[in-house]
């Protein structure tokens, strides 16, 4: 099936989703192309703190991944290079779809050949500009030339856009980049940009594949819930904690349970007190038996004595 490809005037929406990228010395263009992935010119990454504006939102850049990285055979690295962000800007602004990634599926056999793009830069006079009706020629596989009007300064990394329209739907694509030259240049140069979407089709299949294992990783934490029933086992057979902890939904057994410690107290302390009353009750029998024996002993003694004593007369 045959797609056409057209140069309408970019939708807003569009040109929200390319920002600027650099720091207090350089700028460029740089082109939203996942939740936290920004493409631009290699020329454009220098070391140290860079960052990536777009629509008054600023995001810090945390990583680099040059163009070796996927294509070891690339000749050098002054094509493209992808910015990994610490904020998914992407999600937030939305991401434009690289030639090769469906629907942007576009072939570009023939040397020469012309497409009508258009544009969206971060340059002086271009706030951002957007072009309509500029002409890109492929020269090879990975090489375009264009007309588009660019500046020497923040236009690198500019993408070149059409739309492709089938009978359901139109998409606006980046079919290529800009990279030098600017409009005193018979031809300005830019790279056809189906190399970047492979590379960074890998870059986001890897971002997926690895997550899964650190979150599964990081879920022992129900340890904390293992070592809090220990501790409250260790405290439940103690009375106090059943009273403090059901106090409101049934107070009766709670009153019960309340007196019931003392009243097994004082049973304990009452049959001490108990036993020690018998042994005395015992004890005063113990003597007051005795006591008897004593007086009934003494009594019959006497009354032999008596017998053994004569009679006087009178």
């Amino acid at each position: 099936m045959r797609l056409r490809l057209d140069a309408l005037p970019v939708p807003p929406a569009v040109a929200r989703m390319v920002g600027k990228v650099g720091n207090a010395a350089m700028y460029c263009t740089g082109i939203t192309v996942g939740p936290s992935m920004v493409l631009t010119s290699a020329a454009c990454v220098h070391a140290g703190f860079m960052t990536y504006e777009i629509n008054q939102v600023v995001a810090n850049v945390v990583g680099v991944h040059r163009q070796s990285e996927f294509w070891p055979d690339a000749t050098d690295d002054g094509d493209y290079a992808l910015l990994e962000l610490d904020t998914p800007l992407g999600d937030r602004f939305g991401t434009l779809p690289l030639v090769g990634a469906p629907p942007c599926v576009i072939t570009l056999v023939a040397v020469y050949t012309s497409l009508s793009v258009s544009t969206v830069q971060f340059a002086p006079g271009f706030d951002p500009g957007v072009q309509v009706q500029c002409t890109m020629k492929v020269v090879s596989t990975s090489r375009c030339v264009h007309d588009c009007d660019t500046s020497s300064v923040g236009s690198p990394g500019a993408p070149l856009l059409v739309t492709v329209r089938n009978t359901t739907a139109s998409t606006t694509c980046v079919v290529g980049m800009h990279l030098v030259g600017d409009s005193a240049s018979k031809n300005r140069i830019g790279s056809i940009v189906a190399a970047a979407n492979a590379h960074l089709s890998w870059l986001q299949s890897t971002k997926t594949t690895t997550p899964p294992t650190t979150t599964t990783v990081t879920t022992p934490t129900p340890t904390t819930t293992v070592t809090t029933p220990t501790t409250m086992t260790t405290s439940t057979p103690t009375t106090s904690p059943t009273t403090t902890i059901a106090p409101e939904t049934a107070p009766p057994s709670d009153k019960s349970e309340a007196t019931a410690v003392p009243i097994s107290n004082a049973s304990s302390d009452g049959s001490s007190s108990t036993n020690t009353i018998v042994y005395v009750c015992i004890a005063v029998v113990l003597i007051a038996w005795f006591i008897v024996l004593g007086c009934m002993l003494r009594r019959r003694l006497s009354q032999q004595r008596d017998l053994m004593t004569p009679a006087t007369a009178s």
